[in-house]
């Protein structure tokens, strides 16, 4: 790990009744547990002194994605998205043409 690589994981947040999954950025990683803050929260990847910090089981992670030398590993759940949305812009292409 190197100070000037983005460490993220998509986890399940629960807020009002409601689950969420969000992309929150890692902390640190202790005994099973992932420690990490929102982004909004990250400036500088240093959390605020009295930032919300999420924890959760490594279990509950869905997808994980680091950012290193310019370069992206992981994000699977991202790459499902944007192939989905390039799929529907194709179909509405498609029917939108003569």
């Amino acid at each position: 790990r190197q100070s000037d690589n983005g460490y993220a994981v998509k986890v399940p947040i629960d807020e009002r009744g409601e689950t969420e999954f969000r992309w929150v950025n890692v902390t640190a990683i202790e005994n099973d547990v992932v420690y990490a803050v929102p982004p909004e929260e990250v400036p500088a990847r240093r959390p605020r002194r009295g930032t919300a910090l999420v924890r959760t089981p490594v279990g509950d992670v869905v997808d994980w994605l680091v950012e290193a030398n310019g370069q992206r590993r992981g994000g699977f759940t991202l790459d499902v998205f944007r192939e989905v949305a390039e799929e529907q812009r194709r179909d509405a292409d498609a029917f939108e043409s003569p």
